[in-house]
């Protein structure tokens, strides 16, 4: 439910594959029938919802990946360029690994890379919490994008919208890792 990073007295590489396998597990199960527009825009309404419980805003994005389109974009009148970019450098995230941002920073962690190094190439490329892979069967249709929010907000509101879309409950990880 957090950012993964080193943990003091704890084994960082131990907890961050525990973080992998339950972030391996959300993938699988959060995934739709089917997914256009109108699924966007849903998901999209569903987020901003939810997203006035965490206390922060925070600006959502969902891109249709097979052409690129922003199909669903939230911007408070609190947030801009700033937000855009973070969330643009966490999908390039996402799309790179294959999985959410959240995944390949725990991935990173788990391989011996420091906070610092996985933030070294921001905001073209952020491995943090707030990508997430929109899947139909296991064809990459789109992107959930956020950023705004912090100590895994991001990643959590994302999990929130698709669990309230699609009817489901997924598992999280309890430790805390930053």
């Amino acid at each position: 439910m957090v950012g993964l990073g080193p943990v003091a007295g704890g084994n960082a590489a131990v907890e961050a594959q525990e973080a992998l396998d339950v972030l391996l597990e959300q993938e699988r199960a959060l995934r739709y029938d089917r997914f256009g527009s109108h699924e966007a825009l849903l998901l999209g309404e569903t987020m901003v919802g939810l997203s006035d419980a965490f206390g922060e805003t925070c600006v959502i994005e969902i891109v249709r990946e097979p052409d690129r389109q922003p199909v669903f974009l939230w911007v408070p009148d609190d947030k801009g360029e700033r937000n855009l970019r973070f969330a643009s450098g966490k999908r390039a995230a996402c799309l790179a690994c294959g999985h959410s941002s959240q995944w390949m920073q725990a991935s990173e962690l788990m391989r011996g890379h420091s906070l610092d190094g996985l933030w070294a190439k921001a905001p073209e490329l952020i491995a943090g919490c707030g990508a997430f892979p929109v899947r139909v069967g296991e064809r990459l249709v789109a992107t959930v994008s956020v950023s705004g929010l912090h100590d895994g907000g991001d990643h959590e509101l994302i999990i929130q919208g698709l669990e309230r879309e699609l009817g489901l409950n997924v598992l999280r990880y309890s430790m805390r890792l930053t």
